[in-house]
């Protein structure tokens, strides 16, 4: 069964990736584009922003975010942009003014890892929050079910990680 789903996950993955070379494919025909040099960061005037080329695209995928910006970097056309998931979580991506459809592709499948990582991540520490509750009110019905002798003895084995109930 875990292979099935291992299959259908792997299945997923590159109908998302076929999907994302499709958009921006899309994207950079819509606009008659071979690079990106009329592209710019959020405060440029007189250039189209590269958050907006982001967000576009990220929208028809879908692929969720909490905003984008898009700052210049080290020098002259070269940018970073910042997609945000919420929770301080975030990827960093470098584009050029020079960077072509191939550059912007790359960029966007390393924006969908990144949520699916974030979006397993979050699954597993719910999991976790989610099993330590349990635990924590089972311990709970435990102590209140205790009898007055011997109670506090099966309260230390508890704390201890001994919670075989033959010990009461």
């Amino acid at each position: 069964m875990d292979e099935q789903k291992e299959n259908d996950n792997n299945n997923n993955n590159n109908n998302i990736i076929n999907k994302i070379k499709e958009k921006v494919l899309k994207y950079f025909k819509e606009n008659d584009l071979e690079d990106l040099m009329n592209y710019g960061s959020d405060l440029d005037e007189g250039l189209y922003h590269l958050t907006t080329l982001y967000q576009e695209i990220l929208n028809e995928i879908p692929i969720k975010y909490q905003y984008i910006y898009t700052e210049d970097g080290l020098s002259d056309g070269k940018y970073v942009t910042t997609i945000n998931f919420g929770d301080e979580d975030e990827i960093k991506v470098d584009t050029s003014a020079w960077n072509g459809i191939d550059i912007v592709k790359d960029n966007i499948i390393a924006i969908y890892e990144r949520s699916t990582e974030l979006k397993t991540f979050k699954k597993k520490k719910q999991l976790e929050i989610q099993k330590s509750i349990k635990y924590m009110y089972e311990v709970f019905n435990k102590l209140m079910s205790l009898k007055f002798f011997g109670g506090q003895s099966y309260l230390c084995n508890l704390l201890e990680g001994d919670n075989d109930d033959n010990n009461v």
